[in-house]
């Protein structure tokens, strides 16, 4: 399967759009209508973003890792695929908890099968790719949260906008940190002092599911696209560049719509993802899993 063809047929899309199949929660997508019939800041953003009814939902998205060197061409370089599991309940005070974990493995750009190795077309050299997951990561959510935070390292916003029959969420993320790994013990795969990150993801909902007071959570596809600095993996030290990460993908009706060569890929590199079992103390992101699997790399 080509990750530049659209894994969902015209039915699946369809039920994204039109908002006429029930999301994966703990009861149906109707339920009892929201208090007043008022929907608040909140309220919409959690039924894109999620939904209003407590439970386990997914994001499904497959993409691909550009390389984007000083004075050359963008070059193609690996697919990426990955599954969001949102585990939701609903406070007494009126917010929201998600707890979030993330599944993400390298594959062919030809296939969805994990890779294992590859050569570098950069420099010529064999690396092996690190797979990895993220989470489980617990937040908060209220309409004070959903103000744009800026702080010293991180900037984050989240915006909306309408045309015709359609909403767009848009969540924004810029970071700039000190990077993970001292380039003193890992020479090849530090990228540099500092990490650079900004991140983009669009969910595209209908505008009528969203506004529906008795909805309790509005069917979206999900675009999401990146630019940072070289995976560790990669072994690129400092040379200038960066990395793009383009994906697309949708909030899935169900665990069944999951592609069937994307769900054996997951099966092999995390299942946890599907128990909410964890991935233990070092997958929390990919800079811990990285630490506690690989050893600096001989120059």
């Amino acid at each position: 399967m080509r990750v530049n063809e659209m894994m969902m047929n015209r039915r699946t899309m369809s039920k994204v759009l039109t908002g006429t199949a029930a999301m994966m929660v703990a009861g149906q997508a109707k339920a009892t209508p929201i208090s007043g019939g008022a929907i608040t800041p909140l309220h919409r953003f959690m039924k894109v973003y999620a939904s209003l009814t407590p439970g386990t939902l997914w994001y499904w998205y497959d993409g691909i890792i550009e390389l984007a060197l000083q004075d050359a061409p963008v070059m193609p370089f690996v697919g990426i695929n990955t599954l969001i599991r949102r585990d939701v309940s609903a406070n007494a005070d009126g917010t929201f908890t998600i707890i979030s974990s993330e599944a993400n493995y390298f594959h062919g750009l030809q296939d969805s099968q994990p890779l294992d190795g590859m050569i570098n077309p950069v420099t010529g050299r064999r690396i092996e790719p690190l797979h990895f997951s993220e989470g489980p990561r617990p937040n908060v959510w209220s309409d004070a949260s959903l103000a744009p935070r800026k702080t010293p390292e991180i900037e984050t916003s989240v915006t909306w906008r309408e045309a015709g029959p359609y909403t767009w969420l848009y969540r924004t993320l810029h970071a700039d940190s000190a990077h993970p790994l001292d380039m003193q013990q890992w020479p090849l795969e530090a990228s540099g002092m500092r990490n650079h990150t900004g991140s983009f993801s669009t969910h595209c909902a209908s505008r009528r599911d969203v506004a529906d007071p008795a909805l309790m959570a509005a069917p979206c596809s999900f675009t999401y696209e990146a630019i940072f600095g070289w995976f560790p993996w990669l072994l690129m030290g400092q040379r200038p560049g960066q990395m793009l990460w383009r994906a697309s993908g949708m909030k899935l009706p169900s665990l069944d719509d999951l592609p069937e060569a994307s769900r054996a890929g997951f099966e092999r590199t995390f299942p946890a993802i599907f128990t909410g079992a964890g991935f233990g103390p070092e997958g929390v992101n990919v800079w811990t899993r990285f630490r506690a699997t690989r050893k600096p790399a001989m120059p």
